[in-house]
């Protein structure tokens, strides 16, 4: 049927709307104000179906309904209702609550620009089609517990004045959540993002909670803020992460979360992160800047083993960026085999039995007739104490002169590289 446009000032009452919908009739209004409860879930057009082997009856709305930029002052039910077709609220206003729970839209669902001044609860409710939530304001708690969504599911820029709890929920299509604000807390706990979740440029002003989240395809959070604490505990990654410019000014917790794929954190702000390093390790994608601060992080916590690895990995990515022309690519070779780094005294120890075992094996193959373990003897007591080694003439007194420096200078790159992990 046509759209109907300009109702009188009276507004249109629920009842007419209820019957013209129990008749199976179309309804299409644009504009108007919509006086008392429109509960859907009480019609009498109702069918049999079977469901867990019971026969229940639950009310099946086969009307499209469209009621868009109107204004609907009482309560909007429509409770275990099964919506045949497009179900349309673009740009609607609900003044009292809205209870979708246990529904099933089968159509196109559109609350567009919707404003909901009181709680509206889609529990468990299950959208067959796309279902578009952008630019919706939810004034009061929001709950989407549960709910399915079987195709895209769209919440760009949506401002969740209060809670908003989207537990348990199972997007198996595209989630956008781009530009949306989170102005109480927000709970995604136990969720299921099947395909691409978007929460770029997204906030959270309150307590972010995403944990036992699965993540089974792409996360982006770029240019997201979080001003409060953000919880990913056991949350799992399939796909890469990217946290590339958020903002992070409480706690970000990650730990025993999984990650299967690139962590993405080029210009992230990071305050306080938990998180298993090792579960990270090689699949971290930042800039020198992010690397130093989750150094500080670690450090800062204690977590000093974990400090160490992310400075390595920091100090090898950059080693790999420069030419084979830079001068510093081949310090930084030295740096890592002697002292890695200056944070790994066991680098030293090795580098030091390295060069004692290559001087014994210069002077084993000398023809001089020493025995292996006489030429490693000779060697050791050049490194760290005779610099003429076994009084050999020639060339060998100069060989063991340069072994003995080398000696020296590990001996104090030893001190000074252990002195400084000992006295954190």
């Amino acid at each position: 049927m046509a759209s109907q446009k300009g109702a009188d000032e009276q507004g249109i009452s629920s009842e007419e709307i209820l019957d013209r919908i129990a008749n199976g009739e179309s309804i299409d209004y644009d504009g108007i104000t919509v006086l008392g409860d429109l509960d859907l879930s009480d019609l009498s057009l109702v069918k049999k179906l079977k469901e867990r082997h019971l026969l229940v009856c639950l009310p099946v709305i086969i009307s499209t309904i469209r009621i868009t930029n109107s204004r609907i002052e009482g309560a909007l039910t429509m409770d275990r209702a099964i919506f045949e077709e497009d179900v349309d609220f673009t740009g609607t206003r609900f003044a009292g609550p809205v209870s979708l729970t246990e529904a099933r839209l089968k159509g196109y669902v559109s609350f567009n620009g919707s404003q909901f001044e009181d709680a509206a609860n889609f529990g468990r409710c299950r959208f067959d089609q796309f279902a578009d939530f952008s630019g919706a304001a939810f004034l009061a708690d929001a709950y989407f517990v549960e709910s399915i969504f079987n195709e895209d599911s769209n919440f760009r820029g949506t401002r969740f004045g209060r809670d908003a709890y989207f537990g348990g929920a199972i997007m198996q299509k595209y989630a956008d959540f781009s530009e949306s604000s989170f102005q109480s807390y927000a709970s995604f706990r136990g969720a299921r993002f099947q395909g691409y979740a978007y929460f770029s440029e997204s906030q959270f002003s309150g307590d972010a909670s995403f944990s036992g989240t699965a993540f089974e395809s792409d996360a982006s959070f770029m240019v997201a803020k979080f001003e409060s604490d953000a919880f990913f505990t056991g949350a799992r990654f399939k796909g890469y992460l990217s946290l590339m410019r958020s903002r992070f000014k409480e706690i970000a917790d990650f730990s025993k979360s999984k990650f299967e794929s690139e962590i993405y954190l080029t210009e992230a702000r990071l305050s306080s992160v938990k998180l298993d390093w090792n579960s990270v390790k090689g699949r971290t994608v930042c800039d020198g800047a992010t690397y130093l601060q989750l150094v500080r992080i670690f450090k800062d916590q204690e977590q000093f083993q974990e400090a160490d690895d992310c400075y390595c990995e920091y100090r090898d990515k950059s080693r790999g960026t420069k030419s084979w022309a830079d001068g510093s690519k081949y310090l930084d070779y030295v740096a890592y085999f002697t002292c890695g780094y200056g944070i790994r005294p066991i680098n030293t120890i090795y580098m030091s039995i390295t060069l004692i075992l290559t001087f014994a094996g210069i002077l084993w193959l000398g023809g001089q007739g020493f025995s292996p373990l006489d030429s490693i003897y000779y060697s050791a007591l050049a490194f760290v104490a005779d610099p003429k080694g076994p009084g050999l003439p020639g060339w060998y007194k100069h060989l063991f002169m340069t072994e003995r420096l080398l000696g020296w200078l590990l001996m104090a790159l030893f001190l000074v590289t252990l002195g400084r992990v000992m006295i954190r």
